[in-house]
């Protein structure tokens, strides 16, 4: 739509430019209006539109593979609702269905699509520079971690709300199937499966924390398998988009969204948006692009069509698929339901490629794990080609998983069988340095005795690139021989990024903890229940294991983590801990949060001092600080000027050659935004 003609030229721009897999494409931009002239007689037509695709297929000398509809529409064409924000590119309206893929029935007579398609639903020119923002810049600028090298994937439980009586475990098993067969086995797969969490009434808050979480922290892939629709995954509101799309903050870290649900992608309603347009538009993260069911479906031909998504995607042979190309071939392989199938849309460019690592790592790593051992690691960097990639110089995040459980369990009289996520080990960061990278890991008292499906996976980055390998199949055998008796927990130390913190002293109400563990045996990352690391704000306990990671040193690691918003007063902030021989330690501090300037142990030292020393103190907020020194008179004999920071301050003084031996009244003020403080003392002068 020529609304949106200088967003559309930028995105055909970048693709005509991106030669980051080869030559780039050749790409057009073609205004609706255009088309509805020269191939609907004037009017507006979605025909028009596929007369088109036909005419460029049959005549161009290149004939389009890809296609983008840019602009939202709806099934109200002539607004008889009232509401109708407008029709920019007009949905295919089929009785009860809706499929874009109509467009592209260009060659032959056969109803199946012939080009790759997908919409940006986008309804305004901010929302459409917005996206295609996040398209280029995710592909020129990826935001370097982990998540490059993870897929989520989330399945519903065996309760149905419409059907209570119905126990449905086909969405645990499908996941499972999925997992084993059609995920990329090189890569870590998450998994939330909520027939792990408990409901609270007729919801599961705790999998929705879950979910945020998740998300937040980011996965290259999220898959969906359960109920859902435009606004809701599953009926124990995992996530409601209404209530839960602020709570979503990844940033860059944007997923992929595949979907095998009903529903979720009723971009047509004129009211509302659906789950994928509002997670396309998010201006804090949200994601990259998603498959999504635009009406009803059912999930024996949904997981036919995931399936065969996934395989092009990962299992082809191919590496850097486009998403419109792996679902275009996904709906050419799959034979179940053909209505339910084409109701499949892609929201997003379908030239999108997933932002997984380029290069590969080859890892040196013990095939048997033993408790209370300490194991050894060595891994290179590898170009494309299998040669080391010498310059690369950055750094190696290793996770050590624990051996895969497989859980066993039926749900009145149905069997339901999976594997349960492994537990980590380890979590830390070395150093690499001409491509290579080598250190230390403890293996904890709690592993999964005599287990064979652990796991270690490495995530790699430097300025320019990111790498990726694993290796998998590691046994759980026994403890390690000649282990020393421990019996002490870990050493904790808990301050705050910005300041150098003592215990009492003031923190701002928005503040980021940064606590240090350390014990000689490394602590225990498990999570498993009862040797979890937990933070503690006021009583409030929220478990933090995840965040817990070390450098090249094992034995030393941090947790850093925003706070949540904290009110004027007296706050008491602690973390547990354990070690990998399961000792327990605790430590607690006391914080002072004040909006106003206050000015807090206001000392000289040394005291008496011999003409040189320092002005401690502490202050509520940054400030404008003025030190004024006086004669016990009250003559001003010198004075200090400083900018004060939050927390611990210190300012050195030296003392005139014309000040002799004696006392002195110091006076300090402090003046911040919300007003002024002071403080006042003695200072000693002995020379």
């Amino acid at each position: 739509h020529a609304e949106f003609g200088a967003a559309a030229r930028r995105l055909a721009k970048w693709r005509s430019d991106d030669d980051r897999f080869g030559r780039p494409p050749v790409t057009a931009v073609i205004d609706v209006a255009q088309v509805y002239d020269d191939f609907g007689g004037g009017l507006f037509d979605p025909t028009a539109i596929r007369n088109f695709l036909r005419h460029a297929q049959q005549n161009w000398t290149l004939a389009p593979s890809f296609v983008v509809l840019f602009g939202d529409g709806t099934y109200d064409y002539r607004n008889h609702s009232g509401t109708s924000p407008g029709n920019w590119i007009p949905p295919y309206e089929n009785q009860e269905s809706t499929y874009d893929e109509w467009y592209t029935y260009v060659s032959g007579d056969d109803e199946v699509p012939d080009m790759a398609i997908g919409r940006l639903s986008v309804q305004t020119r901010a929302e459409a520079e917005l996206v295609v923002e996040k398209l280029i810049d995710y592909d020129r600028n990826p935001e370097f971690g982990s998540w490059q090298g993870r897929v989520l994937l989330v399945a519903d439980d065996t309760f149905n709300a419409d059907e209570p009586q119905k126990i449905e475990t086909i969405f645990t098993h499908d996941s499972e199937g999925l997992a084993s067969s059609y995920l990329p086995p090189e890569l870590d797969t998450e998994k939330l499966y909520l027939i792990e969490y408990p409901f609270e009434g007729r919801f599961k808050p705790q999998a929705r924390d879950a979910f945020v979480r998740f998300f937040n922290e980011g996965a290259v892939l999220l898959t969906w398998i359960g109920h859902g629709n435009s606004g809701v995954f599953a009926h124990e509101h995992v996530f409601v988009l209404s209530t839960d799309l602020e709570a979503l903050d990844n940033g860059r870290r944007l997923p992929f969204v595949y979907a095998a649900a009903s529903q979720m992608g009723v971009f047509d309603d004129p009211n509302e948006d659906s789950v994928p347009e509002a997670l396309m538009k998010w201006s804090r993260g949200g994601a990259i692009g998603m498959v999504a069911a635009t009406r009803i479906g059912f999930h024996y031909s949904n997981m036919e069509l995931a399936r065969n998504f996934h395989a092009r995607m990962f299992t082809s042979g191919r590496r850097n698929v486009p998403v419109g190309l792996a679902l275009l071939e996904a709906k050419l392989d799959t034979d179940i339901n053909r209505m339910n199938e084409r109701r499949y849309s892609l929201f997003g460019d379908p030239l999108t490629r997933l932002s997984v690592p380029t290069l590969g790592i080859n890892l040196q790593a013990p095939d048997t794990l033993q408790a209370l051992g300490v194991e050894t690691l060595h891994g290179q960097v590898l170009a494309e080609d299998g040669t080391l990639r010498q310059g690369f110089n950055g750094h190696a995040r290793v996770q050590v998983f624990d051996s895969i459980v497989t859980r066993r369990d039926r749900w009145r009289g149905k069997p339901l069988v999976y594997d349960r996520p492994p537990a980590t080990l380890f979590r830390g960061v070395f150093p690499v340095v001409a491509g290579r990278f080598s250190g230390d890991f403890p293996v904890p008292k709690d592993i999964s005795y005599r287990g064979t499906r652990g796991r270690i996976s490495v995530y790699a980055w430097d300025d320019a690139e990111s790498a990726f390998g694993s290796v998998q199949g590691l046994v759980m055998a026994g403890t390690a021989a000649g282990v020393a008796a421990d019996f002490a927990g870990p050493e904790i130390t808990i301050g705050f990024v910005g300041q150098a913190f003592h215990p009492g002293d003031f923190i701002p109400p928005r503040v980021r903890l940064q606590a240090q563990i350390e014990d000689p045996n490394g602590i225990n990352v498990t999570g498993e229940v009862g040797h979890q690391i937990f933070l503690f704000v006021d009583g409030k306990r929220t478990d933090v294991t995840t965040l817990f990671e070390t450098g090249l040193d094992y034995r030393l690691g941090r947790v850093e983590m925003e706070l949540p918003p904290l009110e004027p007063g007296s706050h008491e902030i602690g973390l547990e801990a354990w070690d990998t021989h399961n000792n327990w330690s605790e430590h607690e501090v006391t914080a002072v949060v004040s909006l106003v300037p206050e000015v807090a142990d206001a000392l000289l030292f040394p005291n008496p001092c011999p003409g040189e020393g320092y002005f401690t103190f502490t202050l509520s907020v940054p400030a404008q600080v003025h030190i004024r020194i006086f004669s016990v008179e009250g003559t001003p004999v010198d004075e200090l000027r400083a900018e004060g920071l939050l927390g611990y301050n210190q300012v050195e003084w030296k003392a005139g050659e014309g000040l002799a031996n004696g006392s002195y009244l110091f006076h300090i003020s402090a003046r911040g935004i919300a007003g002024e403080a002071t403080a006042q003392g003695v200072a000693l002068i002995l020379r």
